[in-house]
């Protein structure tokens, strides 16, 4: 995306218009997992997260690139990541807006380290 100000501030303000609902969805989607994995007696830490708008105009930048004259859709606007106590790992797409990841309480924290890094 070149990064003129009418682009740019075009993407700010759709980001702004939506990113209440993102972070509602984001927070919804992390209680019922908590309620549905605390039911199980899995006492899971669950993280949530919506995508910053730098991140996502970087995103839109290089989708522009990738896909040239094609429609472009951010689809990681926000996630949630769960970390019950289980010795497996897994990352499903749960919608084409999101992912869900189940992870292990070591791999949650290195996660959270490097999101910090990055």
């Amino acid at each position: 995306m070149t990064r003129t100000t009418p682009e740019v501030s075009k993407a700010r303000a759709a980001y702004k218009e939506n990113r209440r609902a993102y972070a509602a969805t984001s927070r919804g989607f992390s209680g019922k997992m908590r309620t549905r994995l605390g039911r199980e007696g899995l006492g899971p830490i669950i993280t949530h997260r919506v995508k910053d708008f730098g991140s996502y105009l970087a995103e839109l930048a290089r989708l522009r690139q990738s896909h040239a004259g094609r429609g472009i859709l951010v689809k990681d606007l926000l996630g949630v990541r769960s970390a019950p106590l289980l010795s497996i790992s897994t990352t499903e797409k749960c919608s084409t807006r999101s992912s869900c990841q189940v992870c292990t309480i070591l791999q949650h924290a290195w996660a959270q380290i490097e999101h910090e890094l990055v």
